[in-house]
């Protein structure tokens, strides 16, 4: 169960896979820049959206007509290859974010109107209702525990950010707002262990007071668990959040470095925070788990500004170990979006039952955001067990890269 399709989108390229690719690069044939990659598999199908910047420039007239830059989409392979590289377009947007929960897809994106979640099919047509979940254009996210969807924001104007809970129709059924304390929120990182929405977020308690991270377990109907798992000074910005099946790897982007830790099922923390590579600049992008270790990823820029930009990557153990002796790089100077997938059709492993509020046991009066937020609905009806499933990668996905760090360490030892 090894994860995979580091997915990058350039200005004429799509690369899926490591630097050595998993499928084959293919190009994307646009003029101008392709941003904002996200893929997501569900089982048997997966899709990826990116954002199009393509335009229309007439050159024998003015004024110039530029078209609005596009969201697209494309089914994706097995390997991450795309069906359609060029993409379907579907409507104008800034950012987008997918998730898939095991038998279908969920869409959130920012537009001039505001941030939005809409459903889609296998095809990448929507396939269920739009809820229009912020006015403005703000950080967001939205993940899956293989039933439900989550969506979490920060929101405009206050020292808070929401999540949203939403059935694969669409329709909200859960809303919960925490608070960041007494400055404004950076957005939380999100995962899910064994079914449950795990949420670790940054809030300081007062003007004066050091910040502390906070982890977050939250069941479908927003019930929540939270606990402190570190404080100082030194908790940086960017966060991201990866489970194993009985623990959660942390990763912070601090002035020291990139710091990992871990914290059990229960929420106990088993390793504080450590440096695991000291990049000079760098900005953060998402950990994988493997099925024996994580892989920590993240963007370095070097401080000569004539140097190459790079993607960089490294393992580290359970026990929050460096197992290679350096970085590798995965992707060199010009993407400046990563994503990370992993899925793979041959491994599954059972989540055993959960439980969720079937849409139609919504009530009417309670299938708007609004009413959700305002009247704290919840099923009318007792919910049913279902049954979900998780899908990981393919072994020989990340071979490949494996190998590079074997290598690297290898000849790291007879310096």
């Amino acid at each position: 169960m090894i994860p995979a399709a580091l997915g990058l989108l350039l200005s004429t390229l799509v690369h899926l896979g490591p630097e050595v690719p998993v499928g084959t690069r293919v190009s994307g044939a646009a003029a101008s820049a392709q941003t904002s990659p996200s893929a997501a598999w569900n089982g048997h199908a997966g899709l990826m959206v990116w954002i199009d910047q393509r335009g229309s420039y007439p050159a024998d007239r003015p004024p110039r007509n530029i078209a609005p830059q596009m969201l697209r989409v494309s089914p994706m392979r097995a390997d991450g290859s795309l069906v359609n590289p060029e993409g379907t377009a579907l409507f104008p947007a800034f950012t987008a974010h997918i998730a898939a929960n095991g038998t279908s897809f969920m869409l959130a994106y920012a537009s001039n109107s505001g941030v939005y979640t809409v459903p889609l099919n296998e095809s990448g047509a929507t396939d269920g209702v739009t809820t229009k979940m912020l006015d403005g254009w703000f950080d967001y996210d939205i993940v899956s525990n293989q039933h439900t969807f989550l969506f979490v924001a920060t929101l405009p104007g206050t020292n808070e950010f929401e999540t949203v809970g939403l059935q694969p129709s669409g329709v909200p059924f859960a809303v919960k707002t925490f608070s960041s304390g007494a400055y404004s929120p950076f957005l939380p990182a999100i995962t899910t262990i064994n079914g449950v929405f795990a949420i670790a977020y940054r809030t300081t308690p007062c003007p004066v007071c050091s910040p502390e991270i906070h982890l977050a377990l939250m069941a479908d109907d927003s019930a929540t668990t939270d606990v402190e798992i570190a404080d100082g000074p030194d908790l940086g910005l960017e966060m991201s959040l990866a489970a194993s099946d009985d623990r959660l790897m942390l990763s912070v982007l601090t002035t020291e470095g990139v710091k990992t830790m871990i914290v059990s099922r229960d929420m106990k923390v088993l390793t504080p925070l450590t440096v695991i590579a000291s990049p000079a600049v760098a900005q953060h992008a998402p950990i994988l788990w493997d099925g024996q270790s994580f892989l920590v990823t993240w963007q370095e820029t070097p401080q000569d500004y004539n140097a190459e930009t790079q993607w960089k990557a490294i393992r580290v153990s359970p026990e929050n170990v460096a197992l290679d002796a350096a970085p590798v790089v995965i992707a060199r100077t010009y993407p400046t979006d990563l994503e990370a997938h992993a899925h793979d059709r041959r491994h599954r492993c059972d989540l055993g039952h959960v439980r969720r509020c079937p849409a139609p046991h919504v009530p009417v009066e309670c299938r708007s955001l609004h009413a959700i937020r305002n009247t704290g609905c919840r099923c009318a009806q007792p919910a049913r067990a279902i049954r979900g499933v998780i899908v990981f990668v393919r072994r020989r996905t990340i071979a490949r890269l494996a190998r590079r760090l074997a290598r690297r360490a290898h000849h790291a030892g007879d310096r």
